[in-house]
């Protein structure tokens, strides 16, 4: 709909600027540097899967992310890959995700039925 011109798109909520929109400003540049939110996943395993076994999943996903292919029709959708240096520091992300998205639902005031 920004495309078509029905929609006038303000700012993306990232901490860059959408490659699909490249001419939109991040909400930081367009003022409002509090206000970060952006779609992410992640592919999980098991608790107590063997570190090597992780390291093989991370090696293999990391390089299929990679692939001009799937880059190309990962753009065509709009997405943007967002990987981690490590399966470690993906965790870490996720944990601070959590904890920021937990902070923000209880200032909230908002409650599961």
């Amino acid at each position: 709909m920004v495309k078509d011109g029905k929609l006038q798109a303000v700012a993306v909520t990232n901490t860059h600027r959408a490659e699909v929109m490249s001419d939109v400003p991040t909400s930081a540049e367009a003022g409002m540097p509090a206000v970060l939110a952006f779609n992410w996943f992640a592919v999980m395993a098991p608790a107590k899967t063997p570190k090597p076994v992780i390291d093989t999943l991370y090696t293999a996903l990391i390089k299929t992310v990679q692939e001009p292919d799937i880059q190309a029709k990962l753009a065509a959708l709009g997405i943007e890959p967002f990987t981690q240096p490590s399966p470690e520091a993906a965790a870490d992300f996720m944990r601070a995700e959590t904890a920021r998205w937990g902070e923000i639902a209880r200032a909230s005031g908002a409650k599961a039925d």
